[in-house]
């Protein structure tokens, strides 16, 4: 799960701070509220409750770090090369 890679990696950063994690995987939000688990979301269940956060659903068509994901191709374009 990448939220909890991230969440990890930056850490130092957001222990004892309130965030909003936005999202379009509303599965977060029912992990977070909801008291039954199943065997394999625990340990990424209890990873969240480290956190003081509150989870934000968003659509994918709103999420502007999700466009960059739909990208199909960039092109670039090649200059030719003059030598003398």
């Amino acid at each position: 799960l990448f939220v909890i890679k991230s969440l990890e990696h930056c850490r130092h950063y957001l222990l004892r701070k309130q965030f909003t994690l936005r999202t379009d995987h509303q599965a977060l939000i029912h992990m977070q509220k909801s008291k039954n688990h199943m065997i394999r979301l625990i340990p990424w269940s209890l990873k969240l409750k480290e956190y003081d956060l509150r989870i934000k659903y968003i659509k994918g068509s709103e999420n502007g770090a999700d466009r960059l994901r739909h990208v199909r191709s960039i092109s670039v374009r090649k200059e030719k090369k003059r030598y003398c």
